[in-house]
């Protein structure tokens, strides 16, 4: 991933869940972002509390936040949103809302769910046309794999579909300490074990 030139990164609101002490995949992905934008334009949505209380307080308040940085930075052409499904999707809602209907910008609606597929298939008549909302009026879906590619050509009539797999930063590493004569590869796997998170993929590739 490249550096995004700073008159592109200027031009752009990032919004997701809190990267700074992340607990999730949609922080650790944004977390990366941070380091090839100049400036990164980010507000969070959403941050780890204790109740829920304290979480619809933060919410609210970075809501009045965006409101006040679009009406304030013209620069803001596009709003680009990462969203995951159930609670995130609502509070993505709004901000899709804010973005696209009251400021005009243009948006990126940026698909980070696992079981998004599940989610618009079990939700009721009101939520599922929310999302196709969302989803065919925004300007560019992001999702993250042919699988939600075809998922979202199936269901919705998308403007603009796109494949744009999750950013990894590759670690900086010293060839003149790593010169360990042993043929065994070491792996650490931080998630979940199961088929959606790709470890299976990963050892099936190991030990062709």
């Amino acid at each position: 991933m490249n550096t995004i030139p700073n008159h592109i990164a200027n031009q752009i609101l990032t919004i997701g869940p809190d990267y700074k002490n992340h607990r999730g995949g949609i922080g650790a992905v944004l977390e990366i972002y941070n380091g090839f934008f100049n400036p990164f334009h980010f507000i969070p949505t959403f941050r780890s509390f204790n109740n829920n209380y304290k979480k619809m307080f933060f919410f609210i308040k970075q809501v009045r936040k965006i409101f006040k940085y679009l009406r304030t930075n013209k620069q803001i052409k596009i709003v680009h949103i990462h969203s995951s499904k159930k609670g995130s999707f609502y509070r993505k809602f709004i901000i899709f809302l804010i973005a696209r209907k009251v400021y005009k910008k243009k948006v990126i609606y940026h698909v980070h769910a696992g079981e998004y597929d599940l989610f618009y298939k079990n939700s009721n008549w009101l939520t599922k046309q929310l999302i196709k909302y969302v989803v065919q009026q925004s300007d560019l879906i992001i999702c993250l794999s042919n699988y939600w590619q075809s998922f979202f050509q199936k269901n919705f009539t998308a403007k603009r579909i796109a494949i744009v797999n999750n950013v990894v930063a590759y670690p900086k590493i010293d060839n003149k300490k790593n010169n360990s004569s042993s043929k065994i590869m070491n792996i650490l796997f931080l998630g979940r074990i199961g088929n959606n998170k790709g470890i299976f993929d990963i050892l099936s590739e190991i030990v062709k």
